[in-house]
C-alpha cells in the first residue's frame, strides 16, 4: 500500500500559482523610493517649522524679561525721585545728564547714574549683566516749567539683550527695548 501525501495548494509548484502571487507579491523598489523621499521632505519641513517656533519662543520670553527688568528700573527711579526731599543743589537741571544727585528725607544724596552700560541707584547696578543698557538720546533729561517753577526729569533708555541660542539665525538676533517715563519731582 502506497501512501499518498495531499500538499497544501499554497506549497504546491505550479506555475500557474506563482504568476498569481507574483504580480501581487509586494512594492516595487521605485515606489518604496518614492515614499521615502516624500516622508524625508516632510520631515524636513516639520523639522524647520519646530525649529523656528523654538527661536520665536526664546525671543518672545527674553522680550518679556526686558520688559519686566525695564519696568524694574524705572519704578526704582521714579521711587527715588519722588520720594526725594529736594534736588541736590550742586546739580543743575540741564538736558542728557549721565547723573542726577537727590537728597532724601535724611539729607542723604540719592545719586542716579548711567555709567558702563548699567544703571546705578547710589552704587548699586539696577539690570542685571546679561543686559546691555544704552542711551544714545540722553538717560537724563532734565527740564523747568518757567511759569510754575516745577522740574521735570525724562528718563530714557534701551535695553538689548543678545539670545543664547543656537537654534537658528534668526533666533540669535539681539531682542531690544526702549523704555521712557517722565517723571515729575515734587520737591525742588
Amino acid at each position: 500500500m502506497l501512501l499518498t501525501m495531499n500538499w497544501p495548494a499554497f506549497l504546491k509548484n505550479s506555475s500557474k500559482n506563482n504568476t498569481k502571487y507574483s504580480a501581487q507579491a509586494g512594492f516595487s523598489l521605485i515606489e518604496i523610493m518614492v515614499v521615502m523621499v516624500l516622508l524625508s521632505i516632510l520631515m524636513m519641513g516639520a523639522t524647520s517649522l519646530f525649529l523656528m517656533n523654538m527661536g520665536t519662543g526664546i525671543r518672545t520670553t527674553i522680550r518679556q524679561d526686558l520688559k519686566e527688568e525695564g519696568l524694574f528700573i524705572l519704578n526704582q527711579v521714579e521711587f527715588t525721585f519722588k520720594n526725594s526731599f529736594k534736588v541736590d543743589p550742586g546739580i543743575p537741571c540741564t538736558p542728557n545728564m549721565s547723573t542726577f544727585t537727590v537728597r532724601d528725607r535724611n539729607n542723604l544724596p540719592q545719586a542716579i547714574t548711567f555709567v558702563d552700560e548699567s544703571i546705578r541707584l547710589n552704587n548699586e547696578i539696577l539690570n542685571s549683566s546679561a543686559i546691555r543698557v544704552t542711551a544714545p538720546d540722553g538717560f537724563l533729561n532734565c527740564f523747568s516749567n518757567a511759569t510754575d517753577n516745577e522740574k521735570f526729569v525724562e528718563v530714557k533708555f534701551t535695553l538689548e539683550r543678545r539670545t543664547s541660542s543656537n537654534v537658528n539665525d534668526l533666533a540669535n538676533e539681539p531682542v531690544v527695548e526702549d523704555f521712557t517715563r517722565l517723571i515729575q519731582l515734587r520737591n525742588n
